[in-house]
């Protein structure tokens, strides 16, 4: 088993044990846990740098549930804050702590819940459009694969960032969706369209509908990019 492999692994392992520990005040339950991880995202995505192969089991199953912890306590700052700048203020503060988890996933989660749990969901004032671009840059500057959320924002910011910017956004965002879509299909020289191909006809069934739309939205941004 390959040090990839083993990570992903651990996802179940940890989100199993987390009833046997709900007991504690502080330790998630495991819907919370489900809920903290926004679509399609490993639990390694959020607590392991991309180098992780050089890493040992034993630090791979540490930050894996350092990881989920983390994806925990963002996702209560964010879902307990009456508004978004309390969740900005607050996220803000988590952020600067120091942890062991991953600081680039920590940064990544936070912006993809702020702008799913409020931003998205605001009147689109000055101040919010300027969070928005502040977590969507975020996302984008991480390598988020969360391609959905963030075409959502660049739909928002329409008019609020310059058109060059947009478009350099879009074909980042683009870029990186398809990267994480090829390795979910196990095919890095696939096409767009050999991805979704393989996808139509995969066994991960509850997670096809998603993902075929992320290709549809690598698509979309594509055109964009060219457009601009």
């Amino acid at each position: 088993m390959n040090a990839r492999t083993l990570l992903y692994s651990l996802v179940p392992l940890a989100l199993a044990t987390l009833p046997i520990m709900a007991c504690q005040s502080d330790v998630p339950t495991a819907h919370e846990a489900e809920a903290a991880i926004p679509a399609w995202q490993a639990l390694g995505r959020l607590s392991t740098p991309e180098n992780f192969a050089d890493l040992s089991a034993e630090t791979l199953r540490h930050r894996a549930h350092t990881g989920l912890d983390e994806a925990v306590r963002l996702r209560r700052i964010v879902t307990e804050a009456p508004g978004w700048r309390t969740a900005h203020e607050g996220l803000q503060a988590a952020l600067a702590e120091p942890t062991e988890a991953y600081q680039p996933h920590r940064e990544e989660i936070a912006a993809a819940l702020i702008l799913s749990e409020h931003l998205l969901r605001a009147t689109a004032t000055p101040a919010v459009l300027e969070a928005t671009a502040h977590y969507t840059e975020r996302l984008v500057a991480n390598g988020s694969p969360e391609i959905l959320l963030i075409e959502a924002a660049l739909v928002q910011l329409d008019g609020f960032l310059p058109e060059p910017r947009r478009a350099i956004l879009a074909s980042q965002a683009a870029d990186a969706a398809k990267l994480h879509l090829a390795r979910r299909a196990d095919c890095m020289d696939c096409s767009l369209e050999q991805i979704l191909e393989r996808f139509d006809h995969s066994v991960l069934a509850e997670n096809d509908r998603y993902l075929i739309e992320a290709v549809e939205a690598v698509k979309r941004l594509s055109a964009f990019r060219e457009d601009g």
